[in-house]
């Protein structure tokens, strides 16, 4: 029953149906005491129009409830329909004010409530119409019931009574716009807290030079990588990328050229990994590991996606020239993560393949002991894809 009133898969249409909720309260606090003075014969008003507006407030909220459960309010610029409401609540004061000449005095007050309801989300402009028509409202019904009707009102009380909603419903609509522009204001602030937030967390998360993700970030996304793996039975690999002979680049060119050959090398794998949808959908997965080593994780990558994987980014590194025409090659050690096993086996094992590869003569990418059958036995064939010099 609470999930047909107030839908749980959406906070704004929920949030503007407990508003609402607000509003009902109020008509049927102000409905009991109406009541109560009928019985009572305070509020002098024929039955047949009591009965019209107890009916018509029924439906009117009826119908304002249909469309903001059927989310038809939101094809409307207020989807919270705030100025609709306190114009259909005023029309229903101004209601009893025409066929109980008496309450008005009371109904007066809730105008003004009317007036506070709609203070916290209708705009400046949007406050200044429901302003207007409020006191064009009133004054219809005092020119009704001195013209048309010919009241023995005293005139004098009708002008100031007049006088006091004006005053009464000018402040309501200031205070309400110097509350709109607080409110502004505060929105405001909250948004350039999130951008420096967010930007905080982005220094936090990268490295200062490539601007790929930092040791410790990536580190964390392996453990939660490892999580995901293990609950939904998925795979992943990881490829540890050591460009090589590096420190040759510093002595020869200088550590100016050597961070910029770093920074290049990054952005062309970084190329080549957001061409893989399924790396694609989860954001750059490549963390500086060390000074010139670097870690990829590719999440629904099998041994062999990340072997090829790594292939394509050593070619690309190895065919095209870097800054200051300087010629940079890379050595590659891939690993699939084994279920349930220590992500610091899987980095081991990478780190064996990437051994392999400096040791076999650099420029290549090497894998893993293939890991084959449900009795968990390795064998030795390893993968080994040599470069082209």
């Amino acid at each position: 029953m609470d999930y047909f009133v107030v839908p749980k898969n959406d906070e704004k249409q929920a949030l503007r149906l407990r508003r609402f909720g607000m509003a009902l309260v109020s008509y049927g606090l102000w409905v009991v005491l109406g009541l109560a003075g009928f019985f009572s014969g305070a509020l002098t008003v024929e039955p047949d129009a009591l009965l019209f507006m107890l009916g018509g407030i029924a439906l009117s909220n009826m119908v304002i409830f249909i469309v903001l459960r059927s989310g038809l309010n939101k094809r409307f610029s207020d989807p919270s329909l705030t100025l609709f409401q306190c114009l259909v609540a005023m029309c229903w004061i101004l209601a009893l004010m025409y066929f109980s000449p008496p309450a008005r005095d009371i109904m007066l007050m809730v105008y003004v409530m009317t007036m506070l309801f709609g203070m916290f989300q209708l705009n400046r402009s949007e406050l200044l119409f429901l302003a207007i028509f409020s006191l064009s409202g009133y004054a219809a019904v005092l020119i009704y019931d001195d013209v048309l009707r010919v009241s023995q009102a005293d005139l004098s009380q009708e002008a100031l009574r007049f006088l006091v909603l004006t005053v009464m419903v000018l402040w309501s609509a200031y205070f309400g716009n110097y509350v709109g522009s607080l409110k502004h204001a505060l929105r405001e602030k909250n948004r350039n807290l999130e951008r420096a937030i967010e930007s905080a967390t982005h220094q936090a998360e990268r490295d200062e030079l490539t601007r790929t993700y930092n040791r410790r970030f990536i580190m964390g996304s392996l453990d939660q990588e490892k999580v995901r793996a293990d609950e939904e039975n998925r795979i992943f690999s990881i490829c540890i990328f050591d460009l090589d002979h590096f420190k040759r680049v510093n002595d020869r060119f200088g550590h100016l050229a050597g961070d910029q050959v770093l920074t290049e090398f990054t952005m062309r794998a970084g190329g080549v990994l957001r061409t893989m949808d399924q790396v694609h959908r989860r954001g750059h997965p490549m963390g500086r590991y060390g000074g010139e080593e670097f870690i990829v994780l590719l999440p629904g990558t099998s041994l062999s996606g990340a072997i090829n994987c790594a292939e394509r980014i050593r070619e690309l590194t190895a065919e095209r020239e870097f800054t200051d025409d300087i010629k940079v090659t890379v050595s590659v050690g891939v690993a699939q993560y084994r279920a349930n096993e220590e992500i610091k086996e899987t980095i081991q094992r990478a780190d064996e393949a990437l051994y392999q590869a400096k040791s076999s003569g650099r420029n290549q990418v090497c894998a893993e002991p293939r890991f084959d059958g449900p009795q968990g036995l390795e064998t030795l064939s390893e993968t080994v894809i040599p470069g082209r010099s």
